[in-house]
């Protein structure tokens, strides 16, 4: 696994960890299908790198909106 594959793989996995989503919620927010994330997850990641883009972005999004609700809250 290239280092690239490995980020991607982390990076989705904390993603479904931290914010509590499946990998059908993060697929109908990215356009990324349910099967390609489980096979990342997985480790078999092919060279993707808009779909890595696309999930980054998500989990840019997700944090800022988890900032706001702490924010909120205190």
């Amino acid at each position: 696994m290239s280092k690239d594959q490995s980020e991607t793989r982390r990076l989705l996995m904390r993603l479904r960890q931290q914010h509590n989503l499946s990998q059908s919620e993060i697929g109908r927010r990215t356009g990324i299908s349910q099967t390609r994330l489980s096979r990342w997850e997985a480790g078999d990641i092919a060279d993707a790198a808009d779909a890595a883009l696309k999930l980054r972005e998500l989990v840019v999004k997700c944090d800022a909106q988890a900032k706001r609700r702490t924010a909120k809250a205190a």
